[in-house]
């Protein structure tokens, strides 16, 4: 048989190690004692009586208990169920007679035994029992520290996580803030200084009339701003359609920026192919063509063209918005669609291509496009002739 001085030291290093030995003769726990105090870090405790036994294991740390089997007024597994009770993570290790071998193996379940020893019993299989008990005691320990950890860590990332999620809604919200504060600046500035022209007395009725026409298209602006974030805030779009002559609808939806376009010498071209009507929620529909216009006079500088283009294909009609301008860069191609994408704007909440895409979409539409660098820029929108 294999001695114990030749196992190899697997236990935790510089670990003490409490230990608990029951049994109503002397002898016996007399003889256990004198086979295992050869390891000094063996804290070995001995009893004769269960009762004392119990009593003292309520405060002690205990690693690892041998108990006798039958012993006057409590008997091994009773006192082993106060010790499961009390202290669940000590192994527990029951010595028997070969007569009570088979009640003792009947309450193994009950008892959770580690391990139980014939009397009489060979020292070097005690401490090689002994030993094995506390490797299991040690791996038990480790691998609760590590179900503590993980939990701990677990709830570190659930903590994490709620706090991005914060940080992150936050972020949004001072991205948004920031862009609207940002893009107001511009209008409220024009206002500013157009109410104070319009104050001065040596201004003819004309050109005061000008000056107002100038501050409305400004508030204007700003009254669809806020719509844009209004329309985004919300996430869910309400239509008011009815039946409109998609030339003219296209005509009228940029006439909000003839001032950009005659100032950045654009020229608006139309191809009118599909000359029918189309059902629209006319004042957010127009929204989308503002932008697409909007983004294709920024995108184009020192002067250029951009055409719309109407036709039918099948059960659809396509209105292809197309500019001579510098291309979409490729590094925003993926989420030009996406919220605060500016795609080189100078004014704007950032918000114009997602509303737009939103806005087609709730008309059972689509919105894609075409682009490359130098060449220009082709948005194609399509939508169901009946709606």
């Amino acid at each position: 048989m294999t001695t114990a001085s030749a196992l190899a030291e697997t236990l935790a290093p510089e670990r003490p190690y409490t230990i608990a030995v029951v049994d109503d003769e002397e002898m016996v726990t007399f003889a256990i004692n004198k086979a295992l105090r050869h390891n000094p870090r063996y804290r070995i405790h001995t009893f004769n009586s269960p009762a004392e036994a119990a009593k003292a294991i309520s405060g002690m740390d205990l690693d690892l208990i041998i108990s006798d089997y039958l012993m006057p007024h409590m008997t091994g597994v009773e006192l082993l169920l106060k010790v499961k009770e009390l202290r669940p993570e000590a192994m527990r290790i029951m010595l028997t007679a070969y007569a009570d071998k088979e009640s003792v193996i009947r309450a193994i379940n009950d008892v959770g035994l580690f391990f139980y020893l014939e009397k009489p019993w060979e020292n070097d299989e005690l401490r090689l029992v002994v030993q094995r008990g506390l490797e299991k005691r040690d791996m038990i320990s480790e691998l609760r520290q590590r179900v503590l950890e993980l939990e701990k860590a677990n709830k570190d990332l659930r903590e994490a996580r709620a706090e991005l999620i914060r940080s992150e809604r936050l972020s949004a919200v001072g991205q948004m803030a920031s862009s609207i504060i940002h893009d107001f600046k511009g209008p409220m500035t024009a206002i500013l200084g157009f109410s104070e022209l319009l104050a001065m007395p040596d201004y003819s009725p004309e050109e005061k009339q000008t000056l107002y026409q100038s501050v409305r298209a400004e508030i204007e602006r700003m009254v669809d701003m806020t719509g844009e974030v209004l329309d985004f805030t919300r996430g869910t779009i309400t239509l008011q359609r009815e039946e409109v002559a998609l030339k003219n609808f296209l005509e009228g939806a940029i006439k909000p920026l003839e001032r950009a376009i005659s100032r950045n010498k654009v020229e608006i071209r139309f191809n009118d192919g599909y000359p029918g009507a189309v059902a629209l929620d006319q004042r957010r529909f127009r929204r989308v063509i503002e932008n697409l216009v909007s983004n294709a006079i920024d995108a184009m500088n020192g002067g250029g063209s951009v055409t719309l283009t109407t036709r039918q294909d099948g059960a659809l009609v396509v209105i292809d918005v197309a500019d001579t301008g510098l291309g979409i860069p490729e590094a925003i191609r993926e989420t030009i669609f996406q919220p605060f994408v500016t795609h080189g704007k100078a004014h704007g909440t950032g918000l114009g291509m997602a509303i737009a895409k939103r806005i087609v979409e709730a008309h059972g539409g689509t919105i894609t496009f075409d682009t490359a660098a130098g060449k220009g820029t082709v948005f194609h929108i399509t939508l169901p002739l009946r709606g």
